[in-house]
Formats: C-alpha cells, sequence, structure tokens
C-alpha cells in the first residue's frame, strides 16, 4: 500500500512542513535528516526572518505569532542543495 502525505503537510523531497495552514506554530521537520534554515520570505518576496545559517537542525519550531496572514516561503539548505517549502499563516 502506498502512502500518502497527509493533506496539512507540505514536503520538500526531505523536509516536512506542518501543520499547514498555521496559526501559531509551524514544524519544520528533516525526516531524520539535517538542515540549515535560511530565510522566510512573503508573498511579495520580503525577507520576514533570517537564521543562522551556520546551525545544523533535524527539527525546528517557529512561532508565527508575528507574522500576517499570508503565503510564506521557507529556504532551506540540505546536502548542499536549496529547498524551499510553502507554508500560509491563517
Amino acid at each position: 500500500t502506498a502512502s500518502s502525505a497527509s493533506v496539512d503537510q507540505v514536503s520538500s523531497n526531505t523536509l516536512s512542513v506542518y501543520p499547514n495552514p498555521a496559526s501559531d506554530m509551524l514544524v519544520i521537520d528533516g525526516n531524520g535528516k539535517s538542515f540549515t534554515l535560511i530565510s522566510i520570505t512573503d508573498a511579495t518576496g520580503k525577507i520576514v526572518s533570517t537564521f543562522d545559517e551556520g546551525k545544523q537542525l533535524k527539527q525546528h519550531q517557529i512561532n508565527l505569532s508575528s507574522f500576517t496572514p499570508g503565503m510564506y516561503t521557507i529556504e532551506t539548505m540540505v546536502d548542499d542543495t536549496r529547498s524551499y517549502l510553502r507554508f500560509i499563516k491563517k
């Protein structure tokens, strides 16, 4: 039986983001792989959050309380490859 991602989870090769849409907290899960968070941009391309690029993570929670509702893109690095994940703040 093939497994499928739940409706509220977005995956990009290795990483998962949930819940999506999110209201207060967002979890980025490396599913066992290390990743580096770089930035979060809003729908207009404006950077709304940046991170310590040297820090390797397996999972990370982001507090969304200061984010306005809308679509955002998370830029990450996994194995020297940039990866982009989208989420909606409700």
